[in-house]
């Protein structure tokens, strides 16, 4: 991703690698997109994420979310796992896990 000159949306980047993943493992096999806590955080925002990509991407794949070990950047978000579910609707709660 880093190596492009633009980025690709990651509920398209989730439905090609699942597509994979079904042919080798089969149609019971999960996915599951890992994210800090700070970008969970932002899928609550309609002005970063689309939000049908957010939702789809909540209830077909669920999210696992871990707090970041490192000090936030300068401007970054210093959110932690307990902040995300604030706001979040309650069906996107049961897919969604941290660590």
């Amino acid at each position: 991703e880093a190596n492009q000159e633009s980025w690709t949306r990651t509920k398209i980047v989730l439905d090609h690698h699942y597509e994979d993943i079904k042919k080798q493992y089969g149609e019971n096999t999960e996915l599951r997109l890992l994210a800090g806590a700070d970008v969970v955080r932002s899928m609550l925002n309609p002005k970063s994420w689309e939000p049908q990509d957010i939702d789809d991407i909540m209830t077909k794949y669920g999210v696992a979310c871990i707090n970041r070990l490192s000090a936030p950047e300068s401007g970054q978000d210093k959110a932690t796992v307990p902040d995300v579910t604030e706001g979040m609707p309650d069906l996107w709660k049961k897919t969604y896990r941290y660590y």
